[in-house]
């Protein structure tokens, strides 16, 4: 290639449009007007730091009634996909977080990239290679950029770069720190523009005026502002936000989720002295014991996951299930899936690096879009309570109308836990009243109520639960079974007034307290001494349900009566 002409190969990278058609920056652009943007990469899930990110974004355009633009990074070919966009997009709807510009709220399911709104557009940057060949060939013009193999590298300056960020101050890299970087990759590299090249880009060209984005960023921005000067054209104005940590003070990682399940793996390894196959085994069997839960894991995705080959949601979810081990939640899509409230997930994704003042801690995003302000961010970095978020959205459930809570539930079950809510048929209600004081989260009432949707024979009884409530003082809990067996086979309602009213009255007649009758009913009917109160436990049943596991508690426990 001839050197003194860097320019003469760009035409060889993709179509462009005219090269005489001026770049779209326009410098009379108000300056009180706020533009904020987010722009995650289609990669997965939406990450719980990205959806900081974005509210924040959000909220500051809000507050200054500005624009928000939701921007979608994708020149990563390989790993970016359409499903991960629609993902996003749904995250971010789900949370109310809606965007003034970016893909359709709502894209068609053939083409996420059909239906954008805003006049900045397109707003995946896989659209606007004819863009930053433009602005490559100015870098390239003006001595900015040179042609290093086949690709093309920025000439960082040979003085200091200071960043003037509205959250840490001043921060100035020296130049011995600040090295020339590649911007367009070659061939090997799947050409196209970097990272740092397209934000740069799309920043200006989108007219962004506010960038909040994570101190992960930090030591990128003086590689981004350096290219704004080169360029001749306005910076934007930085605020780097405290990062977000789990409470042991490693980082909130989507690999979390992976090392939980594989760690509990490798533990029932070492204690059952097993292989990949007894493990999988292990877990077909748990799986088929639920009744409820499909499994499409080979053994070969096992040992794959094990051996560190994949962090899989699809094989660490069953995996970690099987051995009763509880997933940290890390993506948007995690907390929802857990049952937690959108707005409880909000308002404590808020409180990680922003102070609302006056002691304040539940909120609102109407609260939230009036008084956000970059003054009250952080510098520290932020840990991630679980304990405290799970407190937030214990509270607000059992605060919430009775209805409302049902409704809730029904629409949370009908999305993630249909075989459940298709089980308890027409004592979901029930169900829902009785578990509204104890569930912390949506999801939580399943793994209480196990039993609910247990197969009637498939109960296992406590052991200690069986000698202290069936067989203890000659068997006097299994008597009470036998007799309240026939009485509750001939009630001719059977609703919790109904039940509640049959107990009392036996209660009464045997001289009997109520706990000598609630127990035994219990460890027959969920095999254990925890439940709900006895009238809602049998009613959520049903008869049927009820008279059959009675009938096979009698049965195992007391064969020969």
């Amino acid at each position: 290639m001839d050197k003194t002409h860097p320019t003469s190969r760009i035409a060889t990278l993709g179509p462009s449009r005219d090269e005489a058609s001026p770049l779209r920056y326009n410098p009379a652009m108000p300056a009180d007007k706020v533009v904020t943007r987010f722009a995650p990469s289609p990669t997965g899930h939406l990450h719980i730091g990205g959806a900081r990110t974005a509210l924040f974004n959000w909220a500051y355009a809000r507050r200054h009634g500005g624009t928000f633009i939701l921007r979608i990074e994708d020149t990563d070919k390989a790993r970016s996909t359409d499903a991960s966009t629609r993902g996003i997009l749904e995250d971010l709807r789900w949370l109310g977080i809606l965007w003034d510009e970016g893909p359709a709220h709502d894209p068609a399911k053939d083409d996420v990239k059909a239906n954008q709104i805003g006049p900045r557009g397109p707003y995946f940057q896989s659209q606007r290679d004819h863009l930053y060949k433009q602005y490559l060939t100015k870098l390239l013009d003006t001595g900015h950029a040179y042609p290093d193999g086949d690709a093309y590298r920025f000439k960082m300056p040979k003085t200091a770069v200071t960043v003037d960020d509205l959250v840490l101050g001043p921060v100035t890299i020296q130049p011995e720190n600040l090295e020339d970087f590649i911007i367009f990759k070659g061939a090997a590299g799947g050409g196209g523009p970097t990272f740092h090249f397209a934000n740069v880009v799309d920043d200006a060209e989108m007219q962004v005026t506010h960038v909040l984005r994570a101190q992960e960023h930090l030591m990128n921005t003086p590689k981004h502002v350096a290219m704004f000067d080169a360029l001749g054209l306005p910076r934007p104005k930085y605020a780097h936000m405290p990062l977000i940590f789990n409470p042991d003070g490693s980082k909130m990682s989507k690999r979390d989720k992976a090392k939980t399940a594989r760690k509990a793996a490798q533990d029932w390894l070492k204690q059952h002295q097993g292989s990949a196959a007894s493990l999988h085994d292990h877990i077909t069997r748990f799986t088929q014991a639920q009744g409820l839960l499909s499994l499409d894991l080979s053994l070969a995705d096992l040992q794959s996951f094990l051996d560190k080959k994949t962090d899989a949601n699809e094989i660490a979810v069953p995996l970690a299930r099987a051995l009763n081990v509880t997933l940290p939640e890390i993506d948007v899509h995690d907390f929802r899936q857990s049952g937690y409230l959108k707005d409880v997930l909000l308002n404590y994704v808020a409180l990680l690096g922003w102070n609302p003042g006056k002691n304040l801690e539940r909120f609102d995003l109407d609260f939230l879009r009036q008084e956000f302000d970059i003054e009250r961010l952080g510098k520290s970095n932020s840990r991630f309570d679980r304990a405290k978020l799970l407190a937030f959205n214990a509270e607000t459930l059992q605060k919430m109308p009775p209805d409302e809570y049902e409704a809730r539930l029904h629409e949370h079950w009908q999305e993630f836990h249909p075989a459940e809510l298709a089980k308890l048929a027409d004592n979901f209600r029930g169900f829902a009243h009785a578990y509204q004081p104890r569930g912390r989260t949506l999801s939580e009432p399943i793994d209480l109520g196990r039993f609910v949707f247990l197969p009637d024979d498939s109960i296992t009884f406590d052991p200690k639960a069986v000698d202290k409530n069936l067989q203890a003082n000659n068997s006097a809990g299994l008597a009470v079974l036998r007799t309240l067996r026939d009485k509750l086979a001939n009630l001719p309602t059977f609703d919790p007034a109904a039940i509640q009213k049959l107990l009392d009255d036996h209660a009464a007649a045997s001289s009997l307290p109520m706990g000598q009758i609630a127990q035994p009913l219990r460890v027959a009917l969920t095999g254990s001494t925890v439940s709900p109160a006895i009238h809602d436990t049998l009613a959520i049943l049903g008869r049927d349900a009820t008279l059959a596991r009675i009938d096979r508690c009698l049965a195992t426990i007391c064969p020969n009566p």
